[in-house]
């Protein structure tokens, strides 16, 4: 899969960005910015992180939005 947007988002991850479908996703990232930073942000919703954003609790919104080993692998 590939990264998508400004924040990387992987494309595996469109359904958890809340969009119907993988052609959906793509066509949102292409549309504009504003587009990126929504589904960004569902992504980030549905994986619990805004807690761990606003706390600035960086290794873990980085675990959650990369996976394990964010410090090995320089997240």
């Amino acid at each position: 899969s590939c990264s998508w947007g400004l924040m990387q988002v992987l494309g595996f991850n469109w359904a958890a960005c809340g969009e119907k479908s993988l052609a959906g996703f793509i066509h949102a990232m292409y549309h504009h910015e504003d587009a990126q930073i929504a589904l960004a942000g569902e992504f980030i919703a549905s994986r619990g992180l805004a807690d761990a954003l606003l706390r600035r609790a960086w290794e873990a919104f980085a675990y959650g939005y990369n996976g394990p080993a964010p410090a090995q692998n320089a997240y």
